[in-house]
């Protein structure tokens, strides 16, 4: 099956122009929900919701993979004798980082998110 037909490269305008044919031919429309939940609007409640969301999913891979241990750096001892102290480093701080956007971050957005959506309820009366 050798074909000797040589196939030109698609140009940035076809494959744009493809995209979009693709976009307006879709079976959903633009503000169906089932597309909303995984691009919220900026700055709004649904955002705020799906990134305090986002960031407990993130603590708790980094809880279950075992990440904790490695913030013995703090003290100036190391985690893991096995990974050395660079990467023990990484790792604890990795930790810390996640923890404190746990901690702080994700009640401040669950917070906004239901004084901006209790706002908005408000404003609509």
């Amino acid at each position: 099956m050798n074909s000797t037909r040589s196939h030109k490269p698609a140009t940035l305008a076809q494959v744009l122009a493809l995209v979009s044919e693709e976009r307006s031919s879709s079976p959903l429309p633009p503000s169906s929900p089932s597309k909303k939940w995984w691009k919220p609007q900026f700055l709004s409640a649904r955002g705020f919701v799906f990134c305090a969301v986002l960031i407990a999913f993130l603590y708790a891979i980094v809880t279950i993979a075992g990440l904790r241990e490695y913030t013995s750096i703090l003290s100036g001892t190391v985690g893991s004798v096995r990974f050395g102290w660079q990467i023990s480093a990484l790792l604890g701080f990795g930790y810390i980082f996640v923890y404190l956007a746990f901690v702080l971050l994700a009640p401040i957005l669950l917070i906004a998110a239901v004084l901006l959506w209790s706002w908005q309820k408000l404003r609509q009366r």
